[in-house]
């Protein structure tokens, strides 16, 4: 996973784009007036239980074969050019 301690926020980041996706189920609900939250939502809103094992098992499909089908090839590539 991507990540830094950001000292002077005394927190860890992420840019990890599954991470930024599993954020928007839920950390911004407070943003947000009662009736427009996540656990608000008939069903479960983004992420119904219902449907978690299913979302998450697409989620992980899209960041193995999609986000690293396309960067590791690419950095790999990088790192070769840069050692001659």
């Amino acid at each position: 996973m991507d990540s830094q301690y950001l000292t002077w926020a005394q927190t860890i980041v992420s840019n990890e784009s599954s991470e930024i996706i599993r954020m928007f189920y839920t950390e911004f609900d407070a943003l947000l007036p009662l009736d427009r939250r996540e656990a608000s939502n008939a069903g479960g809103g983004l992420l119904p239980s219902r449907l978690r094992k299913e979302i998450e098992g697409m989620n992980d499909w899209v960041y193995n074969t999609v986000n690293n089908g396309s960067v590791f090839p690419y950095r790999d590539f990088i790192q070769v050019k840069l050692q001659f």
